[in-house]
């Protein structure tokens, strides 16, 4: 990793050095500052992205509890019973 890396960055570094009045290490070491500021704001979109679906998720499963209970409290009121080979609706 720490090979393609380098291969990557060394024409830019090499820029750097030639046309600016920093060191190889100054040049080297800019380019690896924007590299961790660019990955460090994509993991923080990221980050913000994966907080508000878990906040969606959390949602959503609210409402289907919600649901659930009301389906739950319903459920006992829609009970058919089979009286005398007819089905009717239990009396509570």
């Amino acid at each position: 990793m720490a090979i393609i890396l380098a291969y990557l960055i060394y024409p830019l570094a090499s820029l750097l050095d030639k046309r600016t009045p920093l060191s190889w290490r100054g040049s080297v070491s800019i380019i690896f500052l924007i590299l961790l500021l660019i990955l460090l704001g994509l993991l923080t979109v990221g980050g913000m992205g994966l907080v508000q679906q878990v906040q969606s998720l959390i949602r959503i499963i609210r409402s289907i509890l919600r649901n659930c209970q009301l389906l739950l409290r319903m459920f006992p009121r829609s009970i058919c019973w089979v009286h005398s080979g007819s089905i009717s609706p239990r009396s509570t």
